[in-house]
């Protein structure tokens, strides 16, 4: 406890002696630290690896530790056989297993399990644990005066051969042609190995250099190592110096852990002066780490980019996570290191010209050298540079004109229109400057003073004025209570911008595209298309967002600074951004704070692109470009299943056969993670149920375990799928396939049985149902068939009292008449009784025809045949209708009753043809066959809408159509008729005469009895 007391006492002392580096956010990185608190086990971080799962692995004294961005595990090793006391390096096999070994052995990670096998104890310490280009295992181990070599197994579980070196080395590495180089304190030494025996060649390679780095490799898989004055690769068996230092490093401050990252960038860690990067352009600088603790005893331990070029660093008292971000520091100086900005512009000459909360106003040259105006104004709000490099500076109560001359000219406009408070907006453009006030409306800056200017639009002078100018000098006005106006050639021009209320406006903003934006709080951030304002949703968690100024960038999209919730972006085009979620960003992405600031003017865009942003604790830049390009070149999370339990207990879920639950009662739990490790809190999960969702996801946002109960019995497929910070998706994911048993009431044996006993009682009653339906359509067919013939026989008494009784007193009382007048000389009275003798004839002839009519008598005695060709002849005569017969002899094909009703199909037929077809030609077709006969009455009329007619719907009065459909029905035939409107129509008549023709012979031979 007392050396504990003392070197916690010297920390700060040792902290204080470290010299003065880079901070990691000047090289577009964030520090994140994991501490014990966070769940990292309380000691020296010394490996560090990442399997091809995408895991980050470390040793420790109880096991591996297993890490993906968000969750710590930790894998423990066995009590049987015993543990070693220290593990200490791991590294992933050529199957993506992590191997790992101590102290007195070697240990395996697969499948979550942990498996060791003790070999040997070690006089010192290992350095190097690594797989050759062939998959085999290799170890070394540094002593007092050598190092030892070993190669391992094929299981990597024991030792099967040992070269030894003659000096003491720190790292091993093995280039393309399988020979192991061996970085010691005075250089670097070749072992080229001969399989089969412990043999080998020894060649020392001297650098000049006094002590070299660990062996790493470059991205392009090349060996390299660093010394004092530079990095060196080894290139087709040649060491090459492919870096210089501009200032050599001291050969003291060398540990030697190396990382190389995707931007040609070297990290290694060193034993008192903590972490260091080479750059690009030669400079070797530390880099300052916070909390980091330095002196004998400390340093870092091992330092690892990963995949997605993070950057990690393990230490005695945590891991440290170095991510590359998008956002940068805008200015570093000691002006603005108590003030909050709340303004940039940027002058012709490169200058940055910053406004302070304060009212101060700093510029900063083209190199970033600051200076500060001595005309400060106390009262400044808003900081404005025109296209001429003209600064302007407004406060409650005038214009400055501010010139960057040696005495830091101030040049004031004052007005006596302006009062205290009233200042919401400036704009200078095109050589004119103009101040929006909150309640005296707009003005301009004209021959050294301030005048009001006239909108059309209401409360022009009262109400409170937003005035923003893009690029292309597009002006836009808001007046509170007016709406926007304007400016064009011709003066200033009231839009129709649709009805809004308007909430707390901030400010205006217009695009390169000509768009109005209007921003401010409930949340706020709308523009408007067509007359109308289209709002963009910005609301997270419930909470509303605060917009507080906002700019557009030059790749189509929109940074809005709000006050407590970091930027946003969106895309400006509406199209895009139906597809395109907006993009947040925060302290996780380099903003110094998410705590914007800035009375509307809090987001500029630079000269050269980039957007700048005040916050509470300085400016933040970001180049949309290279954010762009990080944002298509991130690579998609890997997902994993982690653990699955159910009803509470963990199940093996790695075997082929899918986990089995029970349904009643059943809740399975299965956890998951998507290994995206940069800004790991912020990747997305979503997942479903394949088969049960209906294809849709279920968005579980950053929750990375999923719950269900009471899942439908059968084999269903869990789908997860993960997305990382940058919205990319993974779109493989993982599946777990999951076998539901089935209650005893859900087994398939006695849904058979319920199924078959229900398909039985269904079966009986549809068939009742079908038996009820056939009686009843028999009842009708019945009831029809009765009464077509109550109505024949009707007609035929009908007929014969016309024939019989009217037709006989008729004839009577002609003859009479004809008497009469025989027995008179009166010529007038016998021509009056012979007019009235020739109505009587007329009428007897009319009786006549409807007796007829009623009652064919050519059925009975000339027979169905020529029944039928005496009705149409006698059409045809009456009408003057030209009827073209094709009748065969149908004679005896059909019982009495059944000739009735198809004479009767012919006369209604050709009577429909003479009322409503307007038709100049009639074609009547009888044909017999061994089954049926067919009739088929054609025309050339006017024709009618048979879809209609099939619907339902009333065509024409009159048709008959109805009767005819039930005639046949009655005949067991069929009817189709088929009409085109100007075309004509066919009727067709399909009876079958199979079941008659013995009803009609028995009748035939009846008859001729």
């Amino acid at each position: 406890m007392a050396l504990l007391a003392a070197g916690l006492a010297a920390a700060p002392v040792l902290a204080a002696a470290t010299p003065r580096g880079i901070r990691p956010e000047a090289l577009g990185y964030s520090v994140r630290l994991w501490t014990v608190e966070d769940g990292i086990p309380a000691d020296f971080i010394s490996s560090l690896a990442q399997g091809s799962d995408g895991y980050l692995w470390w040793p420790n004294n109880w096991g591996l530790a297993r890490f993906d961005g968000v969750r710590l595990r930790t894998f423990l090793l066995g009590d049987d056989p015993a543990p070693p006391q220290r593990l200490l390096l791991a590294c992933p096999d050529p199957r993506g297993r992590i191997r790992a070994a101590g102290d007195t052995g070697l240990g395996l990670v697969e499948d979550d399990q942990v498996r060791w096998w003790p070999s040997w104890e070690l006089p010192d310490s290992l350095r190097a644990l690594f797989a050759d280009v062939t998959g085999e295992g290799w170890m070394g181990a540094r002593c007092a005066s050598e190092t030892v070599i070993f190669r391992l197994g094929p299981a990597w579980s024991s030792v099967l051969e040992e070269y030894r070196v003659d000096r003491p080395g720190s790292s091993l590495a093995v280039d393309g042609r399988g020979a192991i180089w061996l970085s010691t304190d005075d250089g670097l030494v070749e072992v080229v190995r001969h399989d089969g025996s412990k043999a080998a060649e020894v060649r020392r390679v001297d650098l000049g250099e006094p002590r070299t780095s660990d062996l790493f490799r470059h991205r392009d898989a090349s060996i390299g190592v660093i010394g004092s004055g530079g990095r060196y690769a080894l290139v087709e068996g040649t060491w090459r110096k492919i870096h210089h230092f501009a200032a050599p490093i001291e050969a003291t401050s060398m540990l030697g852990r190396v990382a190389s990252d995707g931007q040609d960038q070297c990290w290694f860690g060193t034993r008192l002066e903590g972490l260091w990067v080479s750059l690009p352009d030669g400079r070797t600088v530390p880099v300052e780490l916070p909390g980091l603790l330095l002196g004998e005893g400390f340093g870092i331990g091992a330092v690892l980019c990963d995949r997605e070029d993070n950057i990690w660093v393990g230490t005695r008292h945590g891991l440290y996570q170095l991510q590359r971000v998008p956002f940068r520091p805008g200015l570093e100086a000691d002006a603005l290191a108590h003030t909050e900005p709340v303004d940039v512009g940027f002058d012709a000459e490169g200058a940055t010209w910053v406004l302070a909360e304060s009212g101060s106003v700093v510029r900063f040259s083209p190199d970033g050298s600051p200076r500060e105006l001595p005309a400060q104004r106390s009262d400044g709000r808003f900081l404005e540079v025109d296209e001429t490099g003209t600064v302007w500076l407004a406060s409650d109560t005038a214009v400055w004109c501010l010139r960057d001359s040696p005495a830091g000219e101030a040049v004031s406009f004052a007005s006596a229109g302006l009062v205290t408070g009233q200042l919401v907006s400036l704009a200078a453009a095109a050589g004119a400057v103009w101040i929006g006030t909150d309640d005296r409306g707009l003005w301009q800056l004209q021959e050294g003073r301030l005048q009001p200017v006239d909108l059309p639009v209401p409360n022009a002078r009262t109400g409170s004025v937003e005035i923003a100018i893009n690029a292309a000098g597009e002006t836009r006005v808001r007046v509170e209570g007016g709406g926007f106006c304007r400016l064009t050639p011709d003066g200033w021009q009231p839009m129709s911008s649709g009805n809004r209320a308007e909430g707390p406006v901030v400010g205006v903003h217009v695009d390169p595209e000509g768009r109005t934006w209007m921003y401010g709080g409930k949340p706020m951030l709308c523009h408007e298309t067509g007359g109308r304002w289209v709002d963009v949703a910005l609301a997270r968690t419930g909470v509303p967002v605060e917009v507080i100024a906002v700019d557009s960038d030059n790749l189509g999209g929109l940074w809005a600074l709000t006050k407590s919730d970091g930027v946003v972006r969106v895309e400006r085009d509406p199209e895009s951004r139906e597809s395109t979620e907006p993009e947040w960003f925060g302290v996780g992405d380099g903003l110094p704070s998410i705590a914007g600031r800035g009375w509307g003017k809090g987001v500029s865009r630079g000269p050269d692109g980039r957007m700048w942003f005040t916050t509470s604790r300085g400016i933040a830049v970001i180049d949309p470009r290279s954010w762009r390009a990080s944002k298509e070149a991130s690579l998609p999370p890997k997902t994993h299943l982690e653990r699955v339990l159910v009803n509470g207990q963990p199940r093996d879920w790695r075997a082929d056969a899918p986990v089995r639950m029970p349904s009643r009662g059943g809740r399975i739990e299965i956890q998951y993670t998507g290994i995206g490790l940069r800004n790991a809190v912020r990747n997305r999960f979503r997942y479903r149920i394949e088969g049960l969702d209906d294809g849709g996801w279920s968005e579980a946002g950053s929750s990375r375990s999923a719950v269900f109960r009471n899942l439908p019995p059968g084999e269903h497929v869990f789908h997860v799928v993960a997305a990382n910070s940058d919205g990319v998706w993974d779109r493989r994911g993982a599946r777990l396939a999951l076998l539901v048993l089935p209650a005893w009431w859900q087994t398939w044996w006695l849904r058979s049985g319920v199924a078959l006993g229900g398909a039985a009682v269904l079966w009986s009653l549809r068939a009742g149902k079908l038996r009820q339906v056939a009686r009843e359509r028999s009842r009708q067919e019945e009831f029809t068939r009765r009464l077509i013939e109550s109505q024949e026989a009707e007609r035929k008494r009908i007929a014969a009292e016309l024939h019989d009784s009217l037709g006989q007193n008729l004839l009577i009382a002609r003859n009479h008449l004809f008497l009469a007048g025989d027995a008179t000389t009166d010529a007038a009275l016998q021509s009056r009784l012979r007019k009235v003798g020739d109505s009587v004839a007329a009428a007897i002839e009319e009786a006549r025809n409807i007796s007829h009519q009623l009652r064919p008598f050519q059925l009975e005695r000339l027979g169905l045949t020529k029944a039928i060709a005496s009705v149409i002849r006698q059409t045809s005569e009456s009408t003057r209708l030209p009827v073209k017969t094709q009748i065969e002899n149908v004679d005896g094909l059909l019982p009495p009753t059944a000739e009735v009703m198809v004479y009767r199909l012919v006369q209604e037929g050709l009577n429909n043809v003479v009322k409503h077809a307007d038709a100049s030609e009639v074609r009547v077709r009888i044909q017999r066959a061994a089954d049926r006969m067919r009739l088929v009455i054609e025309d050339d009329g006017r024709g009618f809408d048979a879809a209609r007619m099939q619907r339902g719907e009333a065509v024409s009065p009159g048709l008959g159509l109805t009767g005819f459909e039930e005639r046949t029905k009655l005949l067991r035939g069929r009817f189709r008729c088929l009409s085109v409107p100007g075309r004509g129509t066919v009727l067709t008549f399909e009876i079958p005469v199979s079941h008659a023709s013995n009803e009609g012979a028995e009748d035939s031979s009846d008859s001729g009895r």
